[in-house]
């Protein structure tokens, strides 16, 4: 999939007699990962204010580039072009919360920005202008901690899966009204570790799965019904996210996570723990994390010591380390397929980045000024990375070329 989704264009034509002709040209070959990267500023925009929300990339469904967003210090939204151009500026009431999805409301091929703030969630067209019944009020004294966006058949009628601070969860229809059995679901298990989330087991069925910080793994159907093999603890405390490794051959999925004592975690949608392995931890105050990338397709694991990273593969091997002193981390993690990865180190205390390719190998020789975030995206036929970052009131782009 991730070698597909590198191409800008792809066309595939099937004749009416029923024949199919497809000639695909792939080169499967890595890039050369050992030629040092070079990172040049390309261009920048400023908005006047601080930004404290950004850059989140989603797609231009006019021609499929990427659109950011970002939001100053006044709460104003601004959408901005590929070209760097402002497409709208909109002021809401409080600051955003959550990743910004896209859906097609209308379902005409046209994609409108979904959000969270902590009282309200947000639909916005193209031009700024709210979609029909929102914003989406929260539940009176409830405050919205995670959204996610669900389409489980594919046919865009949108589920709103919301996480309040406490842990409760809410079902929303794409309209705004709050389903049966979500009105809340009141699961007594704290708050969650990361966004609650849907998958559909061969099967098994649909599976509506919440992850909390007190270690508890929650699996419910699509009427928020406990499922059997749902309610299971995977061990005292879980800081960081899970991810899904799609089965294959007769292999049913796994849910894979860590706990806060280092423990890597899989199990099957029955509930069971299919795999448990102890990672070095060289003294209590060592933290493990689980890093998706920006698809939810691939993730790296993350071990924080003192004044030093390790960075490790999926199969639990060293990718690379560095020595950095700083207490206060983020990470983000952007795949491209075999080859074209990136993985980024954001200090949160300097406001530098870092920036390491598949390899393990820093790009960035001198550090990146980030205060807040960072977004990337990879351009097939050009060949070439680019790099979004926010600083003070500006946005910069950088090209990394191949």
């Amino acid at each position: 999939e991730s070698i597909f989704r590198s191409f800008d264009w792809l066309n595939i034509s099937i004749f009416k007699e029923g024949n199919v002709h497809i000639n695909l040209n792939i080169d499967m070959k890595e890039p050369d990962t050992n030629r040092q990267m070079i990172l040049s500023e390309s261009n920048s925009t400023a908005f006047g204010k601080p930004l404290i929300y950004g850059p989140s990339g989603i797609q231009n469904f006019n021609d499929r580039s990427t659109d950011l967003v970002v939001q100053d210090e006044d709460f104003f939204i601004h959408l901005i072009s590929e070209e760097g151009e402002k497409v709208f500026s909109q002021q809401i009431p409080e600051p955003v919360i959550s990743e910004v999805h896209q859906i097609d409301f209308y379902k005409n091929g046209k994609l409108q920005l979904v959000f969270a703030t902590k009282n309200f969630i947000y639909a916005l067209d193209r031009y700024g202008n709210l979609l029909p019944g929102y914003p989406v009020p929260m539940v009176e004294n409830k405050e919205i901690a995670y959204l996610n966006v669900l389409d489980y058949d594919n046919n865009r009628n949108y589920r709103l899966f919301v996480a309040t601070n406490d842990g409760e969860l809410f079902l929303f229809d794409k309209e705004g009204q709050i389903l049966d059995g979500w009105e809340p679901n009141d699961n007594d298990s704290g708050p969650l570790s990361y966004r609650p989330g849907h998958h559909r087991e061969a099967g098994l069925g649909d599976f509506m799965i919440s992850l909390h910080n007190n270690g508890k793994l929650n699996l419910y159907n699509r009427r928020g019904e406990v499922k059997a093999g749902g309610g299971v603890v995977l061990g005292n405390g879980i800081g960081t996210g899970y991810a899904i490794e799609e089965g294959s051959n007769n292999e049913p999925s796994k849910i894979v996570t860590i706990n806060e004592v280092g423990e890597v975690l899989k199990l099957n949608f029955k509930g069971e723990v299919t795999y448990r392995n102890q990672l070095l931890r060289p003294d209590t105050d060592t933290r493990f994390s689980l890093v998706n990338d920006q698809r939810n397709s691939d993730y790296v694991w993350v071990v924080e010591e003192y004044n030093k990273l390790k960075v490790l593969r999926p199969n639990e091997q060293l990718l690379f380390d560095m020595n950095i002193p700083s207490n206060d981390l983020e990470f983000k993690y952007f795949s491209f397929g075999e080859g074209n990865k990136i993985f980024a180190v954001l200090d949160k205390v300097q406001d530098f980045a870092y920036l390491y390719n598949g390899k393990g190998q820093l790009i960035n020789q001198k550090p990146i000024s980030v205060s807040q975030s960072l977004w990337i995206h990879f351009s097939g036929s050009d060949n070439v990375y680019t790099l979004v970052t926010l600083y003070g009131d500006k946005l910069y782009e950088y090209k990394i070329p191949l």
